[in-house]
């Protein structure tokens, strides 16, 4: 009970649970958008879709957890140096700890994963391997929004 009286904690819970929900929209209504707008592949998106949620997730899963260690070190040993120093390291020595900046990594993510999906929704009738080029940019959405879930996990 006292740990989710922390509002660190509280924002945490709250960003993932939307995180977790635009996730499930994506998972719920992906299977019937790419029925329609690729007939001929139904069934090889079935695979294809398996490994990128598999493979994609599991990689962006660790390597946010990852980035998001070397990032909390980045920011204590650069905070035990001189802060004389300008520039966007001194902005993000100054506004977060080693603590809050993994943070930054499921919001970078999240921001790089809209682009991504509005890609691989775009693609359909673009080109003759239309199929691939919008498999080709889910992978990349699910590589760089899952990385939520090993960042918000180094945090807690």
């Amino acid at each position: 009970k006292k740990i989710l009286s922390i509002p660190r904690v509280q924002f945490l819970f709250l960003a993932s649970f939307l995180r977790f929900c635009s996730g499930l929209m994506i998972g719920v209504w992906a299977a019937p958008y790419y029925k329609q707008a690729f007939p001929d592949n139904a069934s090889e998106y079935s695979v294809v879709n398996a490994f990128i949620v598999g493979g994609m997730g599991l990689t962006s899963g660790i390597l946010g957890g990852y980035v998001a260690d070397k990032l909390g070190a980045w920011i204590r040993e650069t905070k035990e140096e001189a802060s004389s120093s300008s520039g966007p390291s001194s902005i993000l020595r100054e506004f977060f700890d080693e603590q809050s900046i993994p943070l930054l990594l499921p919001i970078v993510g999240s921001t790089l994963a809209i682009p991504a999906w509005y890609l691989t929704t775009h693609a359909a009738g673009t080109t003759d391997d239309a199929f691939e080029t919008a498999m080709f940019w889910l992978a990349v959405e699910y590589l760089v929004a899952e990385c939520w879930f090993g960042s918000t996990i180094a945090v807690l």
